[in-house]
């Protein structure tokens, strides 16, 4: 693994050396900005150069790997206190690294698989929050064929359709859960002390004995997601793009304790989701000396589940260095909020990213 990370760096190094040279010299001969030559059966389309959202997949086919590493914060705000006895907060706020890798291949000039992998490890930002939400880890992976119906180089559009295969799973631990047992213990021996009247060693360890299993939340789903995606080019400078997708769960699985009589986290239904997501990119290429890419974009989900009804919007953007035609550079910022009929929660991603096209 280390091996292949550094050939990549190195074609990635040596393409982004080569454009230098490549850029020095046109502007050394023509004293005008450097042309980047684009292939049009990439991610080209009448001129445009579109970047990958973060919501879905491009709608052309093209063969890439990137890579990205970066921050989530995460705050939860409940209507009504959450009440533990050991800690009483109606707010909650973790942060930690989020990273995904995504590698696409490309053939037969139509199709193309797309594989993404999603890792996210938190911790609590302050003392309440250590103690109710503790530490949380939640990973997915996802398999995407995908298959270009229709493409028009002179109209500048190109009309796909995908279906994702997603796999996702999280672990949570919470000090609090293991406090709550240990005074669930003592409130036990006491009743059994008050009929006995000793007090053991026995009783000492009884009330001492906890479970780090019982202090941990598990969860895992799987599901089938069909895609709409569109591309459209309205000028070199500017372009469109748009995914509409379903997700329909097959399975979702709950492992929780029960704290006071009450399990934390019910199983219910595998839930269902429709997700409407547009984003804009901005290419400065060919009216600029200034190699950047640029996008905006947004993006709607409802999801319907046994218990209740949720929505999501996310909304962000991104800056790409887009020197050379196989390499982008850049960052990605964008904001994330999910709300309940109880909860409110915003999550909020800082992501460095790089991708190579072949």
């Amino acid at each position: 693994m280390k091996f292949g990370k550094c050939v990549v760096a190195l074609l990635c190094a040596w393409s982004l050396l080569a454009g230098a040279g490549e850029a020095f010299a046109a502007k050394k001969n023509t004293g005008k900005p450097a042309k980047i030559e684009a292939e049009q059966d990439d991610r080209f389309l009448k001129g445009h150069q579109f970047l990958r959202p973060f919501g879905f997949p491009m709608a052309m086919p093209t063969t890439n790997v990137g890579v990205g590493l970066g921050y989530a914060y995460v705050n939860f705000k409940y209507d009504e206190a959450i009440d533990m006895i050991v800690v009483n907060e109606d707010e909650i706020n973790v942060g930690g690294l989020n990273e995904n890798l995504d590698f696409e291949v490309e053939f037969l000039d139509r199709f193309s698989l797309e594989f993404l992998l999603d890792g996210r490890a938190v911790v609590g930002a302050d003392e309440a929050s250590v103690l109710l939400a503790g530490g949380q880890a939640l990973w997915m992976v996802q398999a995407i064929p995908k298959v270009m119906i229709y493409q028009n180089d002179k109209w500048g559009t190109c009309l796909s359709a995908g279906a994702g295969f997603t796999y996702d799973q999280g672990i949570q631990t919470s000090p609090a859960f293991l406090m709550v047992q240990l005074l669930e213990n003592v409130v036990e021996e006491i009743e059994e002390i008050s009929k006995s009247g000793n007090f053991t060693e026995d009783d000492l360890r009884d009330m001492a004995q906890i479970k780090l299993s019982e202090a941990t939340i598990k969860y895992s789903g799987y599901g089938i997601e069909p895609a709409l995606l569109i591309a459209q080019t309205l000028h070199p400078v500017f372009g469109v793009q748009l995914g509409i997708r379903y997700y329909y769960g097959l399975d979702y699985t709950v492992d929780a304790p029960e704290l006071f009589g009450e399990t934390v986290m019910e199983e219910t239904d595998p839930p269902t989701a429709l997700s409407i997501g547009g984003a804009g990119t901005f290419d400065l290429n060919p009216i600029s000396r200034v190699h950047l890419g640029m996008k905006a974009e947004v993006d709607y989900e409802m999801e319907y589940a046994e218990d209740e009804d949720t929505d999501t919007l996310t909304f962000g953007g991104g800056v790409m260095y887009t020197g050379r035609k196989d390499l982008e550079l850049g960052a990605t910022l964008y904001n994330e909020t999910f709300t309940t009929e109880d909860m409110d929660t915003s999550t909020f991603f800082m992501i460095l990213n790089m991708r190579y096209f072949f």
